[in-house]
């Protein structure tokens, strides 16, 4: 009896009008328009000696990021040197001023620092984060560091071991060995961007401390500096913190010039294919040249790429993810540099659908020239503009979009007006973008897998010709480790 009148009294209730103010919770609200961001204002100044000075503060947390900018890297690795650059940057903190490799780390870590330096093709970094109470140690190990580097031979060799070892590695690793060979195949022999960073092992053998000597003063050069401070200090404190260690910097000879323009040579659709014998896996890399950072189609191009690989609900991931099965995860990216980058489409599949999911992938690098239509248009925007503040968590992230906009002269609004110019983008935009970048008979189809399971599915899609690549081709030779 119990149980009836209560059933009856949940029945009423039911049936019953919501009163006003109880929200209606049985439809899932409909997600507001995306937060913009608004950077905090950038406080410029410059040292005695001209190098600029960008502070950002931001008071939540006590700590500061310090990072000295080089406008110079990779690019500038003198010809049959390829990897100096990276070798140099590896080599600052292993030993300055008064202080040996070990007991440089020891100060470093003595301070709650991270005190670190990093070499793209672009740019090298120095970058501290350190709490705020210890900044001004911690500035004078960062000097030493920039200053003062012993470049001492027992590291330099233990060093070059430890880079030649990776060299190594490489050749047996098919993620690696895709990487490089896609690079080469793009770029070609004799453009930078034909190798990683890092060069080549025979070059990278080659080199000499004298060479680190050499490199060092032209790159880390007060003509070359600036420096990026964010984080929980006033500008004027950390300026005099600045000018007492760097502000009487002066050069000892000239600094890196810009690298030269290289041509790329043109190239035509080709497969190439990387034998792996008895491979499990086909590790593939599809893509050509893309666009430089500056592009005016920078924009259209993140929500391009964001539909069709740049997120887990992407078209690629989508169709040889959870449609096909062919993979764990398919991606692309843009990598925009100062010169143009490369676009890449990567993935890894089974041998068996190795020619299948090529052709997957190349229907949708087709499909992606055509207007993308409205609904995915607007969820990829959204996703690409809700994802954006997140960049600006840390002082070390609100950092490296400071350093961004130095290194290739963005203005000071850029990033306040992102999530607008996101919003902007839409489907006539896309598919200019893409007609001007994504050039199907450009593109380079790498496959690194067991030939005898492959070279059938990858004729079958009558592209041509598939050439095979020995290692050395696009590795060079190997070298032992003395």
């Amino acid at each position: 009896m119990k149980r009836a009148l209560l059933i009856l009294l949940l029945a009423l209730l039911a049936a019953l009008p919501l009163e006003a103010g109880i929200p209606d919770r049985t439809t899932p609200p409909r997600p507001g328009l995306p937060p913009g961001l608004k950077m905090q204002p950038i406080v410029k100044r410059q040292l005695p000696n001209g190098i600029p000075v960008w502070f950002v503060q931001r008071k939540k947390v006590p700590l500061v990021s310090v990072n000295l900018l080089f406008r110079a890297g990779a690019m500038q690795d003198p010809a049959g040197k390829a990897g100096l650059a990276s070798f140099t940057t590896a080599c600052l903190d292993e030993g300055a001023g008064a202080r040996d490799s070990l007991e440089f780390a020891e100060a470093v870590d003595m301070l709650g620092a991270d005190l670190s330096a990093n070499c793209s093709f672009d740019g090298t970094v120095v970058a501290l984060g350190v709490p705020t109470a210890r900044l001004e140690p911690a500035l004078d190990l960062m000097a030493d560091m920039v200053l003062r580097p012993r470049f001492a031979q027992a590291e330099v060799d233990r060093l070059q071991a430890r880079f030649l070892t990776s060299f190594l590695q490489m050749r047996m690793d098919p993620t690696s060995l895709a990487n490089a060979a896609f690079l080469r195949t793009v770029y070609g022999e004799h453009h930078r961007y034909g190798t990683s960073s890092s060069g080549t092992a025979a070059q990278f053998a080659g080199l000499t401390r004298q060479d680190l000597l050499d490199f060092h003063r032209q790159l880390c050069h007060p003509a070359l500096a600036s420096f990026v401070v964010t984080g929980d200090v006033e500008p004027e404190q950390a300026l005099k913190l600045l000018g007492s260690r760097f502000g009487s910097w002066k050069a000892s000879g000239p600094a890196l010039s810009d690298a030269p323009t290289r041509a790329i040579p043109a190239r035509g659709r080709g497969i190439f294919l990387v034998d792996r014998p008895d491979s499990p896996q086909s590790v593939l890399r599809v893509g050509k040249v893309g666009v430089e950072r500056v592009t005016p189609d920078f924009f259209p191009l993140q929500i391009l790429n964001t539909v069709l690989g740049g997120s887990f609900t992407s078209r690629l991931n989508q169709n040889l993810r959870e449609r096909n099965g062919f993979t764990y995860g398919a991606s692309s990216s843009f990598a925009m540099r100062r010169a143009p980058g490369p676009f890449l489409v990567s993935t890894s599949v089974q041998a068996d659908k190795t020619g299948a999911a090529l052709g997957e992938i190349l229907s949708e690098l087709e499909a992606i020239l055509e207007p993308i239509p409205e609904p995915e248009l607007l969820k990829a925007r959204s996703y690409a503009a809700y994802s954006f503040p997140g960049e600006f968590e840390t002082c070390t992230d609100l950092a490296a979009k400071v350093l961004e906009m130095q290194l290739y002269g963005l203005p000071d609004a850029y990033f306040s007006e992102y999530v607008a110019r996101l919003l902007e983008v839409d489907a006539a935009s896309t598919a200019r973008a893409a007609t001007r970048t994504l050039a199907l008979e450009e593109m380079a189809l790498v496959v690194v897998g067991d030939a005898r399971v492959v070279t059938p599915q990858l004729e079958a899609l009558g592209l041509g010709p598939v050439r095979l690549l020995e290692v050395d081709e696009f590795l060079g030779p190997a070298v032992q480790i003395p």
